[in-house]
């Protein structure tokens, strides 16, 4: 049986971890617990390989021993992992998978321990697919984890999957910009054996935001020191252009919705999830957005100012999506390698 997750927006952790001042334990602790506790969230993504020394997992140790409570075993963590922590490339190897997992495993205390979903960061291509399930899946028949997810996988990867293990979530880039998945026929795999999506990045890792706009300057200085700064869009070259294609969608946000950036760019895949007859899809998957925070202010942006969008004003949008181009890929050219395999 796969994990069902209930969430509509859920929270994801990078942010907090992987950056070069990676916050505290208890700081990581806190944040889940204002997310979790104001905006009712069940569902939270994080990995192992988010900062030194599993500072992410850390992280989610000391939440559900400061936060212990009966209600943590609703809540469904998903962490990705069995990447070579060097390199960053992924190992679906049986060593890597158990290190993995075990590593995993031993940063959620027995108490009240939340569903668990695991995932390989991306797709190890010198290992079959089928292979690499088969490894996580013994934990699943031990009740050791949850679930399974994929990540950063293609729509035949995806179906691959599905012949040997129940498969919870795929996760999966998606941002008003950023439509790979569309492309790939990815989503329509999801959309017909009814997997949900975990979309990540759902804000354009930060583009797609009050703050890009208004602040284009410092936001760009700020990625020079993150992982930001290994991504085509964020190059010197690209990043002023990129900019000014979300300002059309800023005047939208604000003058249209009366809202911020950040919130349209959520609630336009709010829309698209569960939408029937769109993009030669009969009915698309669900789709959970996965934004991060990592203050109490920019969480209360992302989550408290989502807003319905109407037939009329998504189409709008279409419009406005189909008159501009984003310059520079999602990633870089050493990344792509890894992404929709």
């Amino acid at each position: 049986m796969s994990v069902q997750i209930n969430d509509k927006i859920s929270y994801g952790t990078m942010s907090l971890t992987w950056k070069p001042q990676p916050m505290s334990p208890d700081e990581v602790a806190d944040m889940i617990h204002y997310v979790v506790s104001k905006y009712g969230i069940k569902f939270l993504n994080g990995g192992e390989f988010y900062g030194p020394d599993s500072a992410n997992l850390k992280g989610f140790q000391r939440y559900f021993e400061k936060y212990n409570s009966p209600k943590n075993k609703e809540l469904i963590v998903s962490i990705k992992g069995a990447a070579d922590v060097n390199t960053l490339q992924p190992d679906g190897s049986k060593e890597s998978v158990d290190r993995s997992i075990k590593n995993v495993l031993a940063h959620f205390p027995l108490e009240n321990r939340p569903k668990i979903l695991f995932e390989t960061a991306r797709v190890d291509q010198r290992v079959p697919i089928e292979t690499t399930l088969s490894y996580i899946n013994e934990y699943v028949h031990q009740g050791l984890l949850s679930g399974i997810s994929l990540s950063e996988t293609s729509g035949k990867t995806v179906l691959k999957a599905l012949k040997v293990a129940n498969i919870s979530c795929v996760e999966l880039e998606l941002s008003f910009f950023t439509r790979d998945i569309v492309e790939d026929g990815v989503l329509k795999v999801c959309s017909e054996n009814n997997i949900p999506i975990i979309a990540y990045s759902p804000v354009g890792r930060g583009m797609l935001t009050d703050y890009a706009v208004e602040h284009a300057d410092e936001l760009y200085e700020t990625t020079r020191k993150d992982i930001r700064s290994w991504m085509d869009r964020f190059s010197e070259e690209n990043y002023r252009a990129n900019i000014a294609a979300c300002k059309k969608l800023y005047d939208f946000a604000h003058d249209v919705k009366k809202t911020s950036l950040e919130a349209l760019a959520l609630s336009w895949i709010l829309k698209v999830s569960e939408a029937k007859n769109l993009w030669g899809i009969e009915k698309v998957c669900k789709i959970i957005p996965i934004p991060s925070g990592s203050t109490k202010e920019k969480v209360d942006l992302n989550f408290g100012h989502l807003v319905e969008l109407t037939d009329a004003e998504f189409e709008e949008l279409e419009k406005i999506y189909q008159s501009t181009t984003l310059k520079g890929s999602r990633a870089n050219e050493h990344m792509i390698k890894n992404m929709l395999v």
